[in-house]
C-alpha cells in the first residue's frame, strides 16, 4: 500500500454525556438553546436513564430532567464544556457522565489521489482492523435503507465501499463497535427533523474513515474529568491493523486474496483472542499475516490528537514533537543559574 497518496488523521468524531437539569424541560428546548452545539438530545427517564419513549411516556418530548446529549466533533477538551455552558438549569450536584465516544482514523485525499484508490485504502483498513470479539470475520455492510449483507474479499468490499454502503463489525447496541466507509458526504437533519446527506464538493476533504465505537461498560472514560485529560494514545490497541504476507504467486495468493480479514479478534478490553493453535500453544494473529505498516501512522494520529485535545492546536502542528509528551505533565527542567556566591 503507497501510504503517501494519503494524509491521515485521528479525528473525536462525538462523545455522549449524561446531562441533569434542576427543573423539567422537553428535550427540544434544550437542543433549540444549544444553537447547534448538541447534535442530538434525547430525554431520559429520571429514574431509570432509559430513552424516555421506551419508558411508557406518551411522547419523545415529555418534559424530564434527565437527558442523553451529543458533542459532534469537539476539537478540543474546551468545546464539551462550552456545550454544557448552553444549559442554564444544569444542576450542579449531579455529575456529568460519559455514555459513549467514538474515535475515527481518517485516510485524506491528496491531490491526485482519486475515490477508487479512497475506497481502496478503506477496504485494506476494514480487513486489517482488529474486530470485536463476537463479531463476523467478513463485514456486514448496509445502507441507508437499512439493507445488509455480507461482503468477501478484497474487489467485493471496496465496490461496496465505493457504492456508498457503510461496513460495521458488531452490532449497533454492543459495547465496541467498528464502522469504515468512504466519507464523501455529510449527514444532517433537515426542518422536518429527518437525516438528510449532503455531498462534500471539496475533494481534498473526501477520506477513507475507520471508526471505533466505545459504549457502556466498554466506555474508557467515565466523567468530565476523566475526558480532560484523556490519552487517546491508549486506545492505539483498537486501531491495530494486519497485512497478507507476501504472498503473490501460487495457490497462497489466491487463498489470501478471498480472506474476509486479516486482523484479530479482541475484547472491549483490548486482548487479543486466540485465533488457532501452533504446536499446542495458542496463536493470536491468523496464519500468513502481519503487522502492517500503518500501526505506526495510527499511533502517531492518536498521540496528536492528545495534544489538541489537551493544548492549543498551533503547538501541536508547529512542533512535532510536542505530542509525544503529552502525558508528562511534570514541568520543564529549569535552566542553571550562574553561581554568584563570594567564595574566600
Amino acid at each position: 500500500m503507497d501510504y503517501s497518496k494519503y494524509r491521515f488523521t485521528a479525528v473525536v468524531d462525538w462523545i455522549d454525556l449524561e446531562v441533569h437539569t434542576i427543573n423539567r424541560h422537553p428535550a427540544w428546548r434544550i437542543h433549540e438553546a444549544s444553537a447547534g452545539a448538541f447534535s442530538y438530545v434525547t430525554g431520559l427517564d429520571p429514574a431509570t436513564g432509559v430513552n424516555i419513549m421506551q419508558s411508557g411516556a406518551q411522547r419523545e418530548n415529555t418534559p424530564t430532567s434527565r437527558f442523553l446529549v451529543r458533542v459532534q466533533n469537539p476539537p478540543r477538551f474546551a468545546a464539551m464544556t462550552e456545550a454544557l455552558s448552553s444549559i442554564e438549569d444544569r444542576d450542579p450536584e449531579a455529575a456529568v457522565t460519559v455514555r459513549s465516544i467514538e474515535v475515527s482514523l481518517d485516510a485524506y485525499r491528496r491531490p491526485g489521489t482519486t475515490d477508487e484508490q479512497l475506497a481502496e485504502m478503506a477496504g485494506y483498513m476494514l480487513r486489517g482492523v482488529n474486530r470485536p470479539e463476537g463479531a463476523y470475520e467478513a463485514p456486514r455492510f448496509f445502507d441507508w435503507r437499512g439493507l445488509t449483507e455480507q461482503r468477501h474479499g478484497r474487489q467485493a468490499v471496496e465496490s461496496a465501499i465505493l457504492r456508498g454502503r457503510t461496513a460495521m463489525y458488531g452490532n449497533a447496541d454492543d459495547p465496541y463497535i467498528v464502522r469504515g466507509y468512504l466519507k464523501n458526504y455529510d449527514t444532517f437533519k433537515n426542518d422536518n427533523g429527518t437525516a438528510e446527506r449532503r455531498d462534500i464538493t471539496d475533494l481534498l476533504q473526501h477520506r477513507a474513515r475507520v471508526e471505533v465505537r466505545l459504549q457502556g461498560t466498554h466506555c474508557p472514560v467515565a466523567t468530565l474529568n476523566d475526558l480532560r485529560n484523556f490519552q487517546f494514545q491508549s486506545l492505539g490497541k483498537f486501531f491495530k491493523f494486519r497485512e497478507p504476507t507476501n504472498a503473490s504467486e501460487g495457490v497462497l495468493a489466491i487463498v489470501v486474496a478471498k480472506m474476509p480479514s486479516f486482523g484479530n479478534t479482541i475484547n472491549g478490553a483490548g486482548e487479543a483472542i486466540p485465533a488457532s493453535r501452533n504446536r499446542g500453544r495458542s496463536r493470536k494473529s491468523r496464519p500468513h499475516t502481519k503487522a502492517s505498516a500503518l500501526n505506526e501512522r495510527a499511533r502517531d494520529q492518536l498521540r496528536k490528537l492528545s495534544c489538541r485535545w489537551i493544548f492549543n492546536k498551533d503547538i501541536c502542528d508547529k512542533n512535532s514533537g510536542a505530542d509525544a509528551t503529552v502525558g508528562d505533565r511534570r514541568p520543564p527542567p529549569r535552566r542553571r543559574q550562574p553561581d554568584t556566591r563570594i567564595t574566600q
